[in-house]
């Protein structure tokens, strides 16, 4: 079984070598697709010196829908693992993953473990592994999802107990701050854009939610009730 890592990354660099470092012995190839970094990424990679590591360039267009399709458009693996640079997996959980490929599904939920600097721990789950070739693309300028795509052709679905570890919540307040300020401007692009997708409302009330705009969360929260016909895959907990 042949896999594929596909990686966006921007300025991550020591956390991209602790990522990679985790997946190298499992990976047929990891393709890192560079939306633009001005520190030592590239440098770093080259330094590991691995045929299987392919770096492509694309520049960012505040869509990471975009990036991420595109960084699927260059596997050539039997199945694909998205893996971000801030996240990693650890020797207990890499041993699962052929187990969990030789059920042979589409798609496969895996989930992620945030620590953060307040001590909290939290856990979500998404579709993260995936046959190659049938087309799957991402959707959402942020917050970026294969769901949509997998629900619309009735691919078939698994959830399995592998969890990727994640530091990209480990932020400073103003740090945390920073990255909300980006993430609204994505969402706000994207209500232009796209005005009847009701997941950017959902996006939107919980962005202004942890902007402590409590008004206009609410109101998006509203408009995010008023159509949603997407089914639920499965419940939590």
């Amino acid at each position: 079984m042949k896999l594929s890592f596909c990686i966006i990354t921007k300025n991550e660099s020591e956390n991209l070598k602790r990522c990679i470092q985790s997946i190298l012995s499992l990976a047929f190839e990891i393709i890192v697709v560079d939306t633009g970094s001005t520190d030592n990424t590239q440098t770093m990679l080259k330094a590991f010196n691995r045929d299987c590591i392919k770096i492509y360039n694309f520049e960012w267009c505040y869509n990471f829908s975009k990036a991420r399709n595109f960084s699927l458009s260059k596997a050539t693996g039997d199945y694909i693992i998205v893996i971000d640079s801030d996240e990693w997996i650890t020797e207990e959980e890499k041993i699962k993953i052929p187990l969990a490929l030789s059920h042979k599904k589409d798609v496969y939920y895996l989930k992620q473990a945030s620590n953060r600097k307040d001590g909290l721990a939290s856990f979500v789950r998404n579709a993260r592994m995936f046959k190659n070739g049938l087309g799957i693309e991402y959707r959402n300028a942020i917050h970026e999802s294969i769901e949509p795509y997998s629900i619309e052709n009735k691919l078939e679905s698994a959830i399995v107990d592998i969890t990727f570890e994640h530091s990209g919540y480990d932020l400073t307040q103003e740090e945390f701050h920073k990255k909300l300020e980006r993430n609204l401007s994505i969402h706000l692009q994207q209500k232009i854009d796209e005005p009847n997708n009701q997941d950017v409302n959902h996006f939107l009330s919980n962005c202004y939610f942890a902007l402590k705009n409590y008004s206009l969360a609410m109101e998006y929260c509203s408009m995010s009730l008023i159509v949603n016909e997407m089914p639920i895959l499965f419940k939590a907990g």
